[in-house]
């Protein structure tokens, strides 16, 4: 076709298969530059790929709990960060952070989410629905790909913003009750801390278990991913150093910080904040720009279309 595609990992296939082309020249590139790696060769074969054409505009997604009853009352608007490093720039991930809230009018919902409600229904769907889209300089939203489950960091920023026991909401949704309560129209921000050598530690081989975690008690802003709790740690106290059980990592992507607010700018306060009192040895890495960067041009620009109209900085 000689024009830009997007490259995507299906399923449980390597994230290191995405990638975002400038041209048709890059992405053939790239395709040939992994089909000479065995690893990724065996990949792709076992999982496949997506290719897909590129838009251009500005990205958001959105998403809804559906249960016998239908969708849950309160939908969540997200802006991701997926680039590694700040300014967007460095490989695709998963995710490195978000900016999330939960609404009951959502202009995005209302055009990529609503109109699957009779397809949902039939094949008694039950769960999380997540839709992340291009808004191009019309207003239109192409969908890019759905998420028909749970994930992270979005779990933690959900539960960042729900009130109550998120276990018995659950349950009630599959018994078709809505019982979700959030803290309507606050934000929330998500920082995901790793480890090196995140993205490709499974991919180098390096050995990322067992590195200790200070400081990450807080309960209401940490949140343990791939942690584990070790017998003996070595632990300052006072002036001495002592052996105690405590928190190391057992993989290369350790918590997401999750922080709230009443704008943009105040939930961003808050998860930093929480951050710089962790300390983990071996060069722990996070973006610093989660809540600012692209989303400071970009959310004029679908505001101009009636999209996130309320969400402020």
């Amino acid at each position: 076709h000689r024009v830009p595609f997007v490259s995507k990992p299906n399923g449980d296939a390597k994230k290191e298969l995405s990638y975002v082309a400038e041209s048709g020249a890059d992405l053939v590139f790239m395709l040939e530059r992994w089909s000479k790696d065995e690893k990724y060769r065996a990949d792709a074969k076992e999982h496949g790929f997506i290719l897909q054409e590129k838009k251009v505009g500005c990205e958001m997604g959105a998403s809804g709990w559906f249960g016998p009853s239908g969708w849950s009352q309160y939908w969540e608007e997200a802006f991701e960060y997926k680039k590694l490093y700040a300014g967007d720039s460095g490989p695709n991930t998963g995710e490195q952070g978000t900016c999330t809230r939960f609404v009951s009018d959502s202009k995005l919902a209302d055009l990529v989410l609503k109109p699957l409600t009779k397809k949902l229904h039939e094949i008694q769907f039950v769960g999380n629905v997540n839709v992340n889209c291009i808004i191009d300089e019309e207003g239109v939203p192409w969908p890019l790909e759905f998420t028909m489950r749970d994930g992270w960091p979005a779990r933690y920023n959900e539960i960042s913003l729900q009130e109550g026991d998120p276990v018995q909401w659950m349950l009630d949704l599959v018994n078709g009750k809505d019982t979700m309560r959030v803290r309507e129209n606050a934000v929330s921000i998500s920082v995901v801390v790793t480890i090196p050598d995140y993205p490709f530690s499974t991919y180098t081989g390096k050995k990322v278990e067992g590195i200790p975690i200070y400081g990450a008690g807080d309960r209401e802003h940490v949140h343990l991913c791939e942690v584990m709790l070790a017998d003996s740690v070595p632990t300052q106290m006072g002036d001495k150093i002592v052996y105690v059980p405590g928190y190391v990592t057992a993989g290369d992507y350790v918590m997401v910080i999750t922080g709230t607010g009443e704008t943009i700018t105040g939930a961003r306060r808050s998860a930093y904040a929480a951050l710089e009192k962790v300390k983990i040895p071996n060069s722990p890495g996070w973006r610093p720009d989660i809540g600012k960067g692209k989303l400071v041009t970009t959310l004029p620009k679908i505001q101009k279309h009636g999209y996130a109209t309320d969400l402020s900085f």
